[in-house]
């Protein structure tokens, strides 16, 4: 019974999915989606999400590991996460492609496994909110990375100082201070992310991410404004970059392989990674 229900699910994904390639995204979503089909049935704290990609072995630093090296051992049934010393499910820290802050017109949001991937803390305060750009959008310069201070040495000293917040924040305040007066001039500099090939802009509020997660990026992204409309897309990436990733940058082994288990857990797919051309039927 349950192949069979499973089945006559899969058909219907792929007809809707015919449907919305044939007729545009505007009148397939007001006639043919059913919204108690289309949104997540149930939604998972971050901790219980971190611990679902733990367990099925989809636990990765989505701007740090190499995408490429993890589907080519995925070819080759070769993914061992162990060789990327990831062993706890608070090795990584959830990251919201499309800001929180930014989601508080829909109370769940934040929870949807769709939007949630897992990266070092100190990237992720890093990135803030900050919006997404291509290096090739923007003339710009990159400062030395011994210049990254604030968010990395604050990560180097939390530990120090976990229990008197009062003190922390006071000298993380001062280093922002000296080194926004140092780098008042750079309103176009870079910063290199330590230890990644991310950067970003405070004064500007960039951020450009590596580029093998440009791909995965744009698909939540476009999943994100599919399922929750209301939300100003504009503020994290312009339609044209989100095209243009989706486009260079297809769909990995391990997108689909997530997709998959998201599915199992919250009960609705991301329809991009299932067909990355809607992509261009939906925001063109």
């Amino acid at each position: 019974m349950k192949f069979i229900k499973s089945l006559i699910c899969n058909y219907l994904c792929i007809n809707n999915l015919h449907k919305l390639s044939k007729i545009g995204p505007d009148v397939f979503k007001k006639n043919n989606i059913n919204p108690e089909n289309n949104y997540p049935k149930k939604f998972c704290n971050f901790k219980k999400t971190k611990i679902h990609y733990l367990e099925n072995n989809i636990y990765y630093d989505i701007y740090k590991d190499s995408l490429i090296t993890i589907n080519k051992q995925i070819e080759n049934n070769e993914v061992q996460f162990d060789n990327l010393d990831y062993n706890k499910y608070n090795d990584l820290t959830a990251e919201h492609i499309f800001p929180q802050s930014f989601l508080r017109e829909y109370s769940k949001a934040k929870f949807d496994m769709h939007n949630i991937y897992l990266t070092k803390d100190y990237i992720n305060s890093n990135r803030s909110n900050y919006k997404y750009i291509d290096n090739n959008s923007i003339e710009f310069d990159i400062l030395e990375e011994k210049k990254e201070k604030t968010k990395y040495f604050y990560n180097k000293i939390k530990n120090k100082f976990k229990n008197n917040k009062k003190i922390l924040k006071k000298i993380i305040v001062k280093r922002e201070k000296q080194y926004n007066k140092k780098n008042k001039n750079n309103k176009n500099k870079f910063i290199k992310i330590h230890n990644s090939q991310n950067y970003k802009n405070n004064k500007l509020k960039l951020f450009i991410p590596h580029q093998e997660s440009r791909g995965a990026i744009a698909r939540s992204l476009a999943y994100m404004k599919y399922t929750y409309p209301n939300i100003e897309l504009d503020k994290v990436i312009n339609r044209t970059t989100l095209i243009e990733w989706n486009r260079d940058y297809p769909p990995t082994n391990i997108e689909r392989i997530q997709n998959e288990v998201i599915k199992n857990i919250q009960g609705n797919y991301n329809i991009f990674i299932l067909n990355y051309d809607l992509v261009n039927e939906y925001f063109n």
